[in-house]
């Protein structure tokens, strides 16, 4: 019988659960007053989880697996094979529409096998005279989700820092818990959340559970990334010519990642300029971009084809390049660390990989089941907008392999469809914001617009941002990042955010196609499909311009391999694109500047665009939103 996925099923005596960003839950839990269950229960629970056989397919590793390697079968369901007529049957959504619902519905099959371990616990731990208070809290408790563009609070004040973080309890080794029947009393015990830990090296597991290296050729000669050396995951553990010994527990290296979390362009030691991280920055206009479609929000792919330099009619506008998936390919690298080899000296504050940069063993990180949330509260904006384009709706019945339910209508067992999922609710969970759909854009503000404004206040309504296109096979699905420059690039010193006229980085999150038997990404690599990405530049431009008499600059780009190498042959698109409002009315009298704006073209002309007469005829080419509403906040003077 195939394991049916339906939440944590409702207690009709309360209100819907809500997922509470993690740090605020942990700080509940251990806050004075609190009881602690929840926090027991979630541990205990998940170590029972960690801790069973690899022939269960509720295990933790065989829960990991559905992601990537070691490409094995989840619930009946072969992964990495081809069906009868020779198309893909693998799990792998990356680079695909149904991103977002594939992983909405695999998280919820995870919080669904740790609350019944919760009661398995209660069942076998706890007295008889406290059994309905510990069960009662685990019908209250859902998934925590980690909050990756929200500043860190400051322990149990809870002020607000001025850092993205890890959360708390990702970064502990040991967590307390109760004593089921003993009131007050505390144990230590290991922390399931901070490392998932074998009793044994993942490579010498038995067939087919086995992990495998993960080869790479490069310049002339291969090295293996050693997952297969690993008994527990790590972040920014595995490096280059350290003993096999060190890799099979290469640490939690938690400040590498707090401090990659936090990449923006260093300009902030210069001339006191104040600035925001380029994560933070990303999500707010990710969720504060109007006009977005379902395919332009869910994912990195891009159909259209790659020689027409424009974009035209149906297609999308770099404008609409910003989306879900990129961000989140973003996170996956800072937080796990992928430069294997030794880089320059300059950046060996970065150097180290770990299991959440690579696809085939990122679930096997026990954050990576935190960190999937924000297409709610995108939804909860934009709420017509469900796979309502040309090339996202083609994928709207795609079977989101390998998860199961049950057919009311059919009364039979068939596979989730993205349908099924579009309301999150039904899967018997809701978020703090999404529960009041009038007040969320001012949350969406406060929560990650504040130091957007305060660092953007003073420079009008100019902006900047860079596109970015990419063929995410270019190195045979190897993951690699491009990071991009505006000036001269060091030729030694052009890793990160520390690196001279550095601006932003995009990851590309994949896994390589020889290792993988992903089928679906083997079908993309012969298709031709692309991958796009949108960074802000607003900061990087004025700074620029500042230093160069008003100069705008020009950007440039290294493709950056594993090794830390520039992979000079792997050829991106990378364009600078401003970005202004336009006024065609003043219908409330409000003194606005009727359609009026500045421009530059990379010819080195521009300025007003109504006074530009350097030819008889010109053309412009814009991407349009319309407004529906306007406010002023500079009230102008009588």
């Amino acid at each position: 019988m195939p394991y049916l996925i339906t939440g944590i099923p409702k207690d009709p005596k309360h209100p819907l659960p809500i997922r509470k960003d993690i740090d605020d839950w942990y700080l509940e839990q251990t806050s004075a007053g609190s009881n602690r269950i929840q926090l027991t229960l979630f541990v205990e629970a998940l170590t029972v989880i960690q801790n069973r056989p690899l022939n269960d397919q509720l295990s933790y590793f065989r829960l990991a697996g559905i992601h990537g390697a070691p490409w094995t079968e989840w619930d009946g369901v072969p992964g990495g094979q081809k069906d009868s007529k020779g198309n893909p049957t693998g799990f792998c959504v990356h680079n695909n529409y149904t991103f977002p619902t594939w992983h909405r519905v695999y998280v919820t099959l995870y919080e669904q096998v740790i609350y019944e371990a919760m009661l398995d616990f209660i069942k076998q731990n706890v007295p008889q005279n406290g059994k309905a208070d510990w069960e009662n809290e685990a019908k209250q408790w859902r998934l925590p989700y980690w909050d990756f563009a929200r500043f860190a609070r400051h322990g149990h004040d809870n002020t607000q820092g001025d850092e993205l973080r890890l959360p708390i309890l990702v970064t502990m080794p040991m967590v307390k818990v109760l004593v089921p029947g003993q009131p007050g009393k505390q144990l230590s015990k290991p922390n399931p959340l901070y490392r998932f830990q074998m009793q044994t090296l993942m490579g010498t597991l038995e067939r087919p559970y086995a992990i495998t290296s993960q080869k790479t050729e490069e310049h002339g000669w291969s090295f293996d990334l050693p997952f297969d050396k690993c008994q527990s995951t790590t972040k920014y553990g595995l490096l280059e010519n350290y003993n096999a010994d060190v890799w099979a527990d290469g640490g939690q290296n938690w400040l590498r990642a707090n401090l990659a979390l936090n990449e923006h362009p260093w300009y902030q030691n210069l001339d006191g300029w104040a600035s925001v991280p380029t994560l933070q920055d990303m999500t707010f206009r990710l969720l504060t971009t109007g006009g977005l479609n379902w395919g332009e929000f869910s994912s990195t792919r891009y159909d259209d084809k790659k020689e027409e330099a424009q974009p035209k009619n149906n297609e999308q506008a770099p404008k609409n390049w910003m989306n879900l998936e990129a961000i989140h390919n973003n996170v996956h690298n800072w937080v796990g660390g992928f430069m294997f080899s030794r880089p320059g000296r300059h950046d060996l504050k970065l150097w180290g990989a770990g299991h959440m940069s690579s696809v085939p063993v990122a679930a096997f990180d026990p954050i990576f089941w935190l960190h999937h949330w924000l297409t709610a509260i995108w939804q909860t904006v934009n709420s017509g907008s469900w796979f309502n384009d040309d090339k996202s709706k083609v994928s709207k019945d795609d079977d989101l392999r390998p998860f199961h339910r049950f057919c009311e209508k059919t009364r039979k067992v068939v596979f989730f469809r993205s349908d099924d999922v579009k309301d999150w609710r039904s899967l018997n969970y809701d978020y703090a914001i999404t529960k009041d759909a009038s007040r969320i854009r001012k949350e969406i503000s406060d929560l990650y617009g504040q130091r957007t404004k305060e660092v953007y206040k003073d420079f009008g309504e100019e902006d900047y941002i860079l596109s970015i296109r990419y063929s995410r096979y270019a190195l045979g699905g190897k993951p690699f990042q491009i990071n991009i420059f505006f000036g001269d690039v060091d030729g030694k010193d052009f890793y990160d955010a520390r690196s001279q006229n550095f601006v932003g980085s995009v990851f590309n999150f994949s896994g390589s196609l020889e290792d993988s038997n992903c089928d679906k990404c083997a079908q993309q690599e012969q298709e031709g499909v692309l991958s796009v990405s949108q960074l802000p530049a607003r900061l990087a431009v004025h700074y620029y311009k500042k230093q160069n008499k008003g100069e705008v600059p020009t950007p440039r780009y290294v493709v950056v391999n594993s090794q830390g190498k520039a992979e000079a042959e792997v050829k991106v698109e990378v364009a600078l694109h401003k970005t202004e409002v336009f006024h065609s009315v003043d219908s409330e009298s409000w003194d606005l500047r009727m359609e009026h704006t500045h421009c530059f073209s990379t010819h080195g002309m521009g300025g007003h665009y109504h006074y530009d007469t350097t030819a008889e005829v010109v053309e412009y080419e814009a991407w349009l939103n319309t407004a529906k509403v306007i406010y002023r906040i500079d009230q102008p003077g009588q």
